[in-house]
């Protein structure tokens, strides 16, 4: 072992003493501590140093200065006790019970009395700020005072706690420790005070960077509230990054609390509970950078802000007057990120919970640097988008802003209602208007799927079940497009309801619904109250087949207690394989397709039927307001025949064979009134009918051009008369009326206008009562036209039997005329002409009368008698003065002139005619059938005389028969002073053959040879002084006759007298 010198061994006994000393007193002076403080009354004044180096501005004042033992870290601490520090202007004021002080060695060794660590316990603090705001209403300058005041405030703690030189004592401060204090900070200027209680602080300054952390409760509406905030400051960049956060905030309290009145109306009522969190990261060289231009400043000191949000339940009123603005929360939750300044927030899927219902929200807001320091929101813009997967469709109008659109909301809650919305989005846009200088909504849009709705658009009409399509809203208008849908058991294929004018006082409502259907449905549908179209129509819908496609439109006000007059109703329908059973007398209307359009003044109905087999096109207009000129007017098209007419109930013998055959391309106009009167304008192109009204000197044959009018007026349901009618071709023109009796049959057709070429004269027609009456034709006037008349047989194509049963088939028929001329033909007239004839169906003409003269000159006059006998026999009579006119205007002959003559004639009971025709004095002209004859006898000259001057004759007899329009004559003779014939056989007078056999032969005197006269001599002598006669046939048509000639034989002088006596009689055969 190594021997310790005495000098060593000396010093460690010293020190080894030294520490049991020490820690004896250690000993001694914690036993003191544990029983109770020591005082070290000689800290104080260095305590007062430590705490208060500016004493020119403040003062601190300490009751005593004492040694604890306390539980920590640090279990023995200095403890200054009830510490008051105190500005001189009064702003900060602070009670402190205890506050444990330790002193930086640093700043000793510097001869400098600093504060190393600093705890407070229990502390009040009071602190007044006076921003120097002259008008607290004015947001802009109280936000420019505020951010200029916490700049300034924050300027001065990095000086005093940051310092390079350690100028300040706050430069050597590692750590400050505030416990369970209580503040109050009081906005002097803007008249408002915060309290916060529990208030805990921590300051720690690291190597690098300066740490803060602040919490505690805010008093709000009596209520305490948990804030806090954590700060790191990082010198090297001047730096700082902060976050806030709290729990269990309500916006409305510090609404409420601390924004002023006239300001407090441009914020919402969010009365929910928030936690969140917000982080910062402000550059503060950017604030020394442009310390004159704050608004630059906030834009570019902020550099990043990041923020979490979410919330309990609760409730958010946008207008405080109206409790239906209000929306239940029941959570929510946001995330957000600002970067590059303050003017533009951008929040995306921010879960929201209203009640049950999951909302997505998502936010973008600019223009709020210019809001927050210069109160202006010119700039300000709001963009919100909610998206909802799924809700309940009445859910809707729980959170759609009623105050918006009142009258558009409660009619929407009340009318569309059920089922689910899917899918749905909405985008709200809010800005500054300049017209109003308000900040609100200017821009909505929206849509959402619906499934399996209701909507009651009237409260009468069917509501329209299971409707599925797309809702979407405008700030100006709702839309809910149908894609398909159920109405009173018709489907919907689609449809349309619009709600616009949402920005404008009035609201107003349209609705499109498009169907397809029977046509009964759809008439079912539009006959609900207040329509009632199909009642007023006066249709059943029962009776009426088909498929419809139908689109019916509404619009009206959205108003309570609407009227008929309030709704704007259109319906637009095609109909399809109509067919409306019992339409006239049982018998249906078809049509394959017919459009339907109605509306509140009426109906319309057109397009192309078929009526008992009858094609036509029909209009059908219905009025149903009591102004307007009519209420019902029919419009039909249709070509027309006899048969047809009968089938519309036309059952008229003047519009059937021999009177009217063909057809006639008719449009009517039927027109109703307030009362039953029915009036039927009726026009028709005649141009492919046959019309015979030959007693009226009207005839048209097919392919002329005619028309007719008229004017039918119909009393319940049946015919009463026509006031007026009129038929017109392009030289003759008929008008009258027609009156009717009790039953609809015609009386009386009074013609007042017969006016053609050759007529001007009026006509009554006398229908008779009864089945067995007799027609009463009555003709007057000035002149009168029978040219048509005459030519009936002539234009008629029927066979020659059944032409002459015609005339059986008329009616029976009483004909009076009473005219000054008379025309048959275009050549000769008959003046002061008086007739009757009488006609009886299955006879035909039964009696016939007829007087004239010619020329108004008496001593040329004309007769004709058809008269009945007993036995079913009539006697004819035609006697003339002058038989070349007669024969003319009984449309016989046209080449004769002159002469007397006279017919007698007896109609059988079998309808032959017998009877003999006499001629006396009279002369040809221009007969080609003569001429024919002559020219292949060779006469020459005769037939020169017969083209020129004429040819005259003496005598003329004819015994005839007639029947069924074939003329039959035998034994026939005619002869003159130059040539004297014989004719035996038949004329058919319908289709003109012609079958004559005879001799002609010249005539000579009886006492005078004929060869001698030398005039006589030099026409009918041969070379040899002898005459020539020869037998003759006629045959084939009388247009075209094939003549032959056989010569007799030459006869001597003598016998040929003896022939030509016998042949053509003697001088006394005379009337």
């Amino acid at each position: 072992m190594k021997k310790v010198s005495n000098r060593l061994y000396l010093a460690r006994k010293i020190f080894d003493y030294t520490v049991v000393l020490i820690l004896i007193l250690l000993l001694l002076f914690i036993w003191q501590l544990y029983r109770g403080p020591i005082a070290v009354p000689f800290l104080k004044p260095y305590i007062i140093a430590a705490l208060n180096q500016d004493n020119e501005n403040a003062e601190v004042t300490v009751d005593s200065v004492n040694i604890e033992l306390v539980r920590s870290i640090k279990p023995i601490k200095i403890i200054a006790k009830n510490v008051v520090y105190e500005e001189n202007d009064g702003h900060m004021r602070i009670n402190a019970p205890g506050v444990a002080v330790s002193f930086s060695i640093r700043a000793l060794l510097q001869g400098v009395i600093a504060p190393s660590s600093i705890e407070v316990n229990n502390p009040s603090v009071y602190i007044f700020t006076d921003y120097g705001v002259r008008d607290k209403n004015r947001a802009a300058e109280v936000s420019r005072k505020q951010i200029d005041y916490y700049v300034t405030a924050f300027e001065e703690f990095l000086e005093r706690f940051n310092s390079p030189d350690r100028t300040y004592s706050e430069s050597y401060i590692n750590d400050i420790e505030i416990n369970n204090g209580k503040v109050e900070f009081h906005e002097v200027d803007l008249g408002r005070k915060w309290e916060f209680a529990d208030l805990n602080y921590n300051f720690e300054r690291n190597l690098t960077d300066i740490e803060t952390e602040i919490s505690g409760s805010v008093k709000l509406r009596d209520k305490l509230v948990s804030v806090g905030m954590e700060a790191r400051y990082r010198p090297s960049d001047n730096r700082l990054a902060a976050q806030i956060y709290f729990s269990d905030l309500v916006p409305a309290d510090i609404v409420d609390t601390y924004v002023n009145g006239g300001a407090r109306r441009d914020w919402y009522n969010v009365n929910l509970p928030i936690n969140g969190k917000i982080a910062a990261l402000i550059n503060f060289n950017e604030f020394l950078k442009n310390r004159g231009d704050l608004i630059e400043a906030v834009d570019t000191a902020l550099e990043k802000i990041k923020f979490q949000l979410e919330g309990g339940r609760g409730f958010i009123l946008f207008d405080t007057g109206d409790a239906d603005s209000r929306y239940d929360i029941s959570s929510f939750m946001l995330e957000g990120e600002i970067n590059g300044g303050l003017d533009r927030v951008a929040i995306e899927n921010a879960d929201f919970y209203l009640g049950e219902q999951k909302v997505t929200l998502g936010f973008n807001v600019s223009g709020l640097e210019d809001y927050l320091l210069e109160d202006s929101k010119k700039n300000l813009r709001l963009s919100l988008t909610a998206d909802i997967r799924k809700l309940k469709f009445d859910d809707l109008y729980t959170y759609w802003p009623r105050y918006v659109a009142p009258d558009a909301w409660e009619w929407c809650r009340d009318s569309i209602f059920g089922g689910d919305a899917k899918n749905a989005r909405f985008e709200f846009d809010f800005g500054y208007d300049e017209k109003t200088k308000t900040f609100g909504l200017t821009d909505l849009k929206g849509k959402a799927y619906i499934a399996d709705s209701n909507l009651r658009y009237i409260n009468t009409m069917p509501m329209v079940n299971n409707v599925y399509g797309v809702f979407s809203v405008t700030p100006t208008s709702i839309n809910i497009a149908l894609d398909k849908a159920v109405s009173d058991g018709i489907m919907l294929s689609e449809g349309n309801v619009l709600i616009y004018d949402l920005d404008k006082y009035n609201n107003y409502i349209d609705i499109r619904l498009f169907s397809n259907s029977s046509i009964a449905d759809a008439l079912k549908l539009i006959d609900h109250k207040p329509l009632e179209f199909t009642s007023q129509m006066g249709l059943h819908p029962e009776v009426i087949e088909g498929e419809a496609d139908t689109e019916l439109g509404l619009k009206f006000e959205l108003k309570k207690d609407l009227d008929y007059d309030d709704v704007n109703v259109t319906v637009n329908s095609k109909l399809h394989n109509v067919r409306i059973k019992d339409a006239v007398d049982g018998r249906p209307i078809t049509a394959k397709e017919l459009e339907l359009a109605v509306d509140n003044d009426g109906m319309s109905v057109k397009g192309d039927a078929e009526f008992d087999g009858i094609p036509l096109k029909i209009v059908w207009d219905e009025r149903f307001k009591t102004d307007k000129p009519y209420r019902s007017r029919y419009q039909a098209s249709l070509k027309l025949d006899a048969a047809g007419a009968e089938k519309f109930g036309l059952d008229y013998e003047m519009l059937k064979p021999p009177y009217f055959e063909g057809s006639a391309e008719v449009e009517a106009t039927a027109t109703q009134g307030g009362d039953d009167k029915l009036t039927v304008d009726l026009k028709a192109k005649l141009q492919k009918a046959v019309m015979n009204y030959s007693f009226l000197g009207f005839y048209k044959p097919a392919g002329a051009a005619a028309d007719f009018g008229a004017k039918l007026v119909f009393a319940k349901k049946q015919l009463t008369s026509i006031p007026d009618f009129k038929l017109h071709k392009s030289d003759f023109d008929i008008a009258g009326k027609i009156s009717f009796d009790k039953k609809g049959a015609v009386r009386v057709v009074d013609i007042g206008k017969i006016k053609g070429p050759k007529t001007q004269a009026g006509a009554k027609i006398e229908m008779p009562s009864g089945k067995n009456g007799v027609v009463k034709i009555n003709i007057s006037g000035d002149s009168y036209d029978l040219s048509e008349f005459f030519d009936r047989g002539k234009n008629s194509s029927a066979a020659a039997g059944e032409a002459e049963n015609d005339w059986e088939k008329t009616p029976d028929v009483d004909v009076n005329i009473a005219v000054n001329r008379l025309w048959t033909n275009p050549d000769v007239s008959v003046t002061g002409f008086a007739g009757s004839a009488r006609l009886r169906n299955g006879v035909g003409v039964h009696e016939v009368h007829m007087i004239g003269n010619y020329d108004h000159n008496r001593s040329m006059n004309l007769k004709v008698d058809y008269v009945p006998r007993p036995n079913g026999e009539w006697l004819l009579s035609v006697s003339s003065n002058h038989a070349g006119n007669t024969l003319r205007f009984l449309r016989i002959y046209n080449d004769m002139h002159g002469g007397n003559l006279q017919i007698e004639a007896k109609k059988g009971a079998d309808g032959e005619f017998i009877g003999h025709a006499k001629i006396r004095d009279f002369s040809l002209h221009n007969t080609p059938l003569l001429a024919r004859l002559l020219t292949v006898a060779s006469f020459s000259g005769m037939v020169d005389m017969l083209t020129g001057e004429g040819m005259t004759f003496s005598h003329f007899d004819a015994p005839f028969k007639y029947k069924n329009r074939i003329l039959s004559v035998k034994s026939g003779k005619t002869y003159g002073n130059v040539v004297g014939l014989t004719f035996s056989g038949a004329y058919n007078t319908a289709n003109e053959d012609i079958s004559i056999k005879g001799m002609i032969a010249p005539a000579y005197g009886l006492n005078t040879l004929i060869g001698r006269i030398p005039l006589v001599g030099s026409l009918l002598a041969g070379k040899d002084g002898t005459v020539f006669a020869a037998n003759y046939s006629i045959t084939g048509k009388a247009s075209d006759p094939k003549v032959r000639l056989n010569p007799l034989s030459v006869l001597s002088p003598n016998s040929l007298k003896d022939a030509v006596s016998s042949v053509f009689g003697g001088e006394d055969d005379k009337f």
